[in-house]
């Protein structure tokens, strides 16, 4: 595994970075309140608010294609 990182410096470069990272995030802290927000639920077309969701656990995935 060493020799392989000697000779290939695209893979040292890459590993190096994904200990970085998570070294960095390790670091993060949690926000102490949630921004108010309401959206439609593509389920069912309901709105929903952000404050039904208090003490929930919420996953905001950010999803795009270029």
């Amino acid at each position: 595994m060493i020799r392989s990182l000697i000779r290939n410096p695209r893979l040292t470069t890459i590993l190096a970075t994904l200990i970085s990272l998570s070294i960095y995030c390790g670091q993060a802290q949690a926000a102490s309140s949630m921004p108010t927000f309401a959206m439609t639920n593509v389920a069912n077309g309901k709105m929903v608010d952000s404050q039904s969701l208090n003490g929930k656990v919420v996953l905001i995935n950010f999803f795009t294609t270029w």
